[in-house]
């Protein structure tokens, strides 16, 4: 989204570098006040890196602070070991900062929607999850441009990088979380117009409909050496590298996904919902330094 508005697909946009999201959201109130009727996307990035929430929500999740690295990603990108206490105290702490991140994010979140539920169609996601060393061993049957192997996002579409919280809430009492099978954020656009217009022409299904057991659906991660593509349906998965040769098998849980052989028919049918494109991670594409600055002031670095 940061793209899209730097390329100008937004009437107005307003950058907040490492801004708290009281920040973000003080802004957007105030921009809506006195108009009739707005369409907005907030990007709230407190859970992204670096993770520094208020003082009082880290105190809560009682975070050990002097824990070097604990706002970055920086540390154990290649070497996590799961029986080391120095990194099982490390990734714990991580996660308890992170929870404290959420928990002050869900609280802005609860005071936006108590505001304007009862006027506004809200729909509230994520634009991806963070690894923290859950599958760093098989990360490394990718090659990764950094590298950092099952650790923040961007690279290999692990589950818990690859699936975001979603919810919808609005007038008149909606109140709607997905049903049936998976769900995409390619489903948005169809969720709101549908509530907008009358015969929405928009790809993807509404969200206030149920969604087929069967349905496949996909998830790219294209930013770090080679690109991957994941493809989710009921409880199967794969991962699936061009570049590397290399095809990941995956059973999803409540608890995460874990490495299963699936039947080759499984497989090729899974594999056969991928686009047949494959990006070239080798762009000799130029940026601007007006769009470089403008990036960096949304972390992107």
């Amino acid at each position: 989204m940061p793209f899209l508005a730097i390329k100008g697909w937004y009437q107005k946009h307003q950058y907040f570098q490492d801004a708290k999201a009281s920040k973000v959201l003080d802004y957007y109130r105030k921009w809506r006040k006195g108009r009739s009727s707005t369409a907005a996307y907030l990007h709230l990035s407190d859970l992204h890196a670096p993770v520094n929430p208020p003082e009082e929500y880290v105190e809560n999740r009682g975070v050990d602070v002097s824990v070097p690295g604990l706002q970055n990603i920086g540390r154990y990108n290649t070497s996590f070991d799961e029986e080391n206490p120095d990194c099982q105290y490390y990734r714990e702490q991580k996660l308890q900062l992170h929870r404290a991140g959420l928990d002050y994010i869900s609280e802005q979140i609860s005071e936006i929607i108590n505001e304007f539920k009862d006027d506004t169609l809200l729909i509230i996601t994520g634009d991806h999850g963070e690894g923290l060393y859950e599958h760093q061993e098989l990360d490394r049957s990718f090659t990764d441009s950094r590298p950092n192997y099952c650790l923040g996002h961007g690279g290999t579409p692990f589950d818990v990088i690859a699936r975001v919280p979603l919810a919808i809430l609005g007038p008149d009492n909606i109140q709607n979380n997905p049903n049936g099978g998976w769900p995409t954020l390619r489903d948005i656009p169809a969720t709101i117009l549908e509530q907008a217009i009358e015969n929405p022409n928009a790809p993807g299904i509404s969200l206030f409909k149920t969604i087929p057991e069967s349905r496949s659906v996909i998830c790219e991660g294209t930013r770090y050496g080679v690109e991957r593509k994941a493809v989710y349906r009921g409880e199967e998965k794969v991962i699936r590298s061009e570049t590397d040769d290399v095809t990941l098998t995956t059973k999803l849980s409540p608890n995460g996904e874990e490495s299963v052989e699936l039947s080759d028919s499984t497989v090729e049918e899974l594999l056969a919902q991928l686009p047949d494109q494959w990006d070239n991670m080798q762009s000799t594409r130029k940026v601007s330094d007006i769009t470089k600055k403008q990036l960096k002031s949304l972390g992107y670095r």
